[in-house]
């Protein structure tokens, strides 16, 4: 692990800072800050790669620093020689393929989840669809024939019902012409 963020997400995008370059590579963060304005780049390379933002130093006072892309930093330290900076530089660079490949699979993580939603949002559309269609034959086809047969059951139904309530009357009738014979007597 390096002791020194050497590089950080910005906007998804791996990026470093002047200051972290002045202190990793053992520099000013003036000298640096002038490097950076005297890079022979065209304007559009450095308007993609080179960002000022402002920052706050330890006595508080607002001061300015450059923050800048892995292309960026490549052409900036590109001019810093020695062992000592060719092994830095090393190190850099790979801190910033770290970052992009943590971006990428994070952006990989992100596309898996969106595809497994997707399948299961597909899933569910077709779940409900077959339920809908089912519904329909529910409605068109079974519901109908149900429906005659409850009929058929009711109408049977009435049939037992009015022999019951003739029978019922029949009986009343016996009992109360048995009634009036006991009287009678």
């Amino acid at each position: 692990m390096l002791p020194l963020e050497l590089v950080s997400i910005e906007n998804e995008v791996p990026k470093t800072t002047s200051l972290v370059v002045a202190k990793f590579f053992g520099k000013r963060h003036s000298d640096v800050l002038r490097a950076i304005s005297k890079l022979d780049c065209s304007d559009e390379f450095s308007l993609r790669n080179f960002a000022q933002s402002d920052f706050v130093d330890e006595r508080g006072r607002v001061r300015q620093m450059t923050s800048m892309t892995k292309d960026g930093f490549i052409f900036l330290v590109m001019g810093f020689t020695g062992r000592q900076a060719a092994r830095l530089k090393e190190t850099y660079i790979n801190e910033f393929n770290r970052m992009s490949d943590a971006l990428s699979q994070r952006q990989n993580s992100l596309m898996y989840q969106y595809n497994k939603v997707t399948i299961a949002y597909d899933t569910a559309t077709r779940n409900a669809s077959d339920a809908g269609r089912a519904l329909a034959m529910l409605g068109k086809q079974i519901k109908p024939d149900l429906q005659e047969r409850l009929e058929q059951l009711e109408q049977q139904m009435q049939l037992v019902l009015n022999f019951g309530q003739e029978k019922a009357d029949t009986l009343h009738q016996d009992e109360m012409s048995a009634h009036s014979l006991i009287k009678g007597n």
